[in-house]
Order: structure tokens, then C-alpha cells, then sequence
């Protein structure tokens, strides 16, 4: 009893006490994407904890075990559940199903919801995603089965709030889509949607009503068949798209370009684009680039993930080899394809050695120098350890702002 007072006028008399609440959040929101840093500081008093917890719980990875492990947790400490902000969530079977309908109970201000099921039976029903909280941001993928359009019509009806969609699925049951996706589409009234999957049911949704197209599309997947039925969905969105991104993948999966192009030109409105290609398939990007006229562009950001080379070539041959490539892609903005462009970005990433690293920056920066004459140019820089996995949390924290920048 006379040690826990003891302790207890000690923690009173301490100086920490006396800093100001809006200093203490500054310097723990900094600290954001560095957990060991985060636990260590909600020990050090308790006034520091709820700042602790906002960055510590607020994106939760849900897969296997870590259903059981978080419902255990919340069932304890079911405060804990306000500061879920983002799932992530894979189900794979029926007992993953139940152990998330189990933690929905607990939750009531998630924003952001990903959700990959193995088969549309495993999707969790409308009426439960509609309680864990105002969500935003929504992504549904579906691995295996055919997926029900009036499934996807019922979940997407129970999220009203949804401005920013992903949907990752590549066959529906059923040839017709009949209104109701449509309708539900205008109703969210959509700031962006990203596709990873077949395209022919959003045609035929935007195809019946023009009033549901986003302003802004991302398209990335490594399916052919949803490669080739992407061209007639940029002639469906072409009169009112803005923002455009684009996953360049190599020829044996995109196929030829040639439907793209003109698809591309038809975009009238569209002032930004954004293009990620990998080291594979630069040659694409390149082939894309050499091939485009678009008038209208006003900005470029090219995202270069060039990780898959580095156990082909020494360090050396990888550096000269992205620099030449870079020399390459920057003289193709030339002025008479793109007369309209004023802002080029290049974000590349790689695990170029740290000593290594000043020299590839100030290559690639010398490269583009021509080009930064004519318009504003920004170089970023994000470098991943291949050793180990996963990467740092900081580095996985600028990846992902970056791949959504839009």
C-alpha cells in the first residue's frame, strides 16, 4: 500500500505531466508508422494513451489467427474497438466469417474496409458491414467463384457513404445486369473507382446511366481478358474522366496497346495520369509513351517499382540500367505530343545499398535535366530492404500514400 502511493505521488511530481496535451499529440502523431516507438511511449503515462492507441489500433490486418487474437482483445477491452479506423480483412472459411461478425460488435468508426474472400459466400452480409462505422473507402475481391451482381448490388446499397470503390472481381453470374447496380452507382455519387478485375459489368452500368461514371479511375490486373475489355471502358468514362492510373504490365498480359491509345485520346478532360510499371515491363511503358499524343495533359507521375532485377545484374549494371531507361522515358514527354504537360513526377523504388544511393540519385537527377527546363519535375526516392520482410513500416507507409495518391 505505502509503495503504490509512493508511486503514485512520484508519477503526479513527474515533469512529463506538464507538457502540454497539444505537444504530446504532435510528437506521438509523428510517430505514427513506428509501433515500437508508439507501445513504448503509452507506458509512459496514462494521459498519453489514447494518442498511443489512435496510431497503434488503427489499422488492423485480419487473416488466420488474428480473427481469434483481436476478438479475444476486444472482448477484454471493448473501448479498444473506437479506434479501429482501416481493416483489412482476408476470409478464407466459414470460421473467419464468424470471428469477423463476432468483432463487428465492437467497432462503430471504421472508414476504410478492404475485404478479400476466397468465394462470394464468404462476403459478410449488408446489414453487418452497414454497423462498424461511416465507411468511406471500400475494396471487395473475390479469389474464386463467380460473384452475384445483385450480391455486390446489396452490399454496395448498405455503404452509403462510399465516395472511393475498389472492386477486384472478374466474372458475375448472370449475362444481365439489369438497373439496380446502376442506380446504387449514381447514388454513392463515386470520387474514385479502382478496377483489378473484368470491366463488362461497370460498362454496362455506366452504359445505362452516364450520371454514375467517377472522375477518377485506376486500373491495374494481370488478367488478359480484363485487359481487352478495358479500352471500351475508357470510351465509356472518356467524357468525364480526370484522373487516370494505369498498371503497365508486360505484352503477355496487356497484349498490344493499340485499342488503348485511342481510348486514351477520347479522354477530352483528362488532365492527370499516373503510370506504374516494373522493371519487366519498362519496355511497355515505353512502347506507350513513344505512341501517345494527348494535347490536354497537364500532369505525368510515372511510379517505377524496379525491386523484381535486383538478382539478375550486379548493383552497378542496375543503377546504369535505370538510368538509361530513365534518360529514355524523360525524352518521350517531348512538347509536341504533350504540349500541355507542366508537371512530371518520377517515384522510384528499389534496394540500391545506402552508400550506393547519392550517386544513383544525382545519375538519374543529371538525366532528366533537359527535361526539368520545360516543366516542374519531382524525383522521389523510396528504398526497400530486400532482406528483410515485411520492409520498414515507414517505407510501407510511403508506399502506400503513394500508390494512392488520387
Amino acid at each position: 500500500m505505502l509503495l503504490t502511493s509512493m508511486m503514485s505521488e512520484l508519477v503526479a511530481q513527474s515533469p512529463i505531466l506538464n507538457i502540454p496535451a497539444e505537444l504530446v499529440d504532435t510528437f506521438i502523431d509523428f510517430l505514427h508508422d513506428d509501433f515500437d516507438a508508439l507501445k513504448n511511449c503509452s507506458l509512459v503515462c496514462r494521459p498519453w494513451l489514447p494518442a498511443t492507441r489512435y496510431h497503434l489500433f488503427h489499422t488492423v490486418h485480419l487473416q488466420f489467427s488474428r480473427f481469434r487474437s483481436l476478438m479475444e482483445l476486444l472482448e477484454k477491452n471493448r473501448y479498444l474497438g473506437k479506434f479501429i479506423r482501416t481493416i483489412h480483412a482476408t476470409i478464407g472459411q466459414k470460421k473467419e466469417l464468424s470471428s469477423f461478425e463476432g468483432i463487428t460488435a465492437h467497432l462503430g468508426a471504421v472508414q476504410t474496409l478492404q475485404v478479400f474472400v476466397q468465394y462470394w459466400a464468404l462476403v459478410p452480409p449488408p446489414a453487418l458491414i452497414s454497423t462498424i462505422g461511416p465507411i468511406t473507402t471500400f475494396a471487395i475481391e473475390c479469389g474464386w467463384s463467380d460473384s452475384s451482381v445483385q450480391g455486390l448490388a446489396d452490399v454496395l446499397a448498405a455503404l452509403p457513404h462510399v465516395v472511393h470503390l475498389r472492386l477486384g472481381i472478374d466474372r458475375f453470374v448472370g449475362t444481365r445486369v439489369g438497373d439496380t447496380l446502376a442506380d446504387i452507382l449514381v447514388k454513392m455519387q463515386l470520387k474514385s473507382l479502382a478496377i483489378s478485375g473484368h470491366c463488362g459489368v461497370l460498362m454496362d452500368c455506366f452504359r445505362r446511366n452516364p450520371s454514375a461514371i467517377p472522375r477518377a479511375l485506376a486500373f491495374d490486373s494481370v488478367d488478359m481478358l480484363a485487359w481487352r475489355s478495358f479500352p471500351s471502358l475508357l470510351r465509356q468514362m472518356s467524357g468525364h474522366l480526370e484522373l487516370l492510373g494505369v498498371s503497365v504490365h508486360d505484352r503477355r498480359i496487356s497484349g498490344d496497346v493499340s485499342d488503348l491509345l485511342p481510348a486514351l485520346e477520347k479522354c477530352i478532360m483528362l488532365g492527370r495520369l499516373r503510370l506504374k510499371a516494373s522493371m519487366k515491363s519498362l519496355d511497355d511503358l515505353e512502347d506507350l509513351l513513344s505512341r501517345m499524343h494527348m494535347s490536354h495533359l497537364k500532369e505525368v507521375h510515372c511510379i517505377l517499382d524496379l525491386m523484381s532485377d535486383s538478382y539478375q545484374r550486379t548493383t552497378t549494371e542496375r543503377i546504369d540500367k535505370i538510368t538509361n531507361r530513365t534518360g529514355i522515358i524523360a525524352d518521350l514527354f517531348d512538347e509536341h505530343r504533350f504540349p500541355a504537360l507542366k508537371v512530371i513526377s518520377f517515384s522510384f523504388i528499389t534496394d540500391v545499398h545506402d552508400f550506393e544511393r547519392p550517386s544513383m540519385e544525382a545519375r538519374i537527377s543529371a538525366t532528366c535535366a533537359k527535361l526539368r527546363e520545360r516543366v516542374t519535375l519531382t524525383l522521389r526516392f523510396l528504398y526497400r530492404d530486400r532482406s528483410r520482410n515485411p520492409t520498414n513500416r515507414a517505407q510501407v507507409s510511403s508506399w502506400r500514400e503513394l500508390v494512392s495518391e488520387f
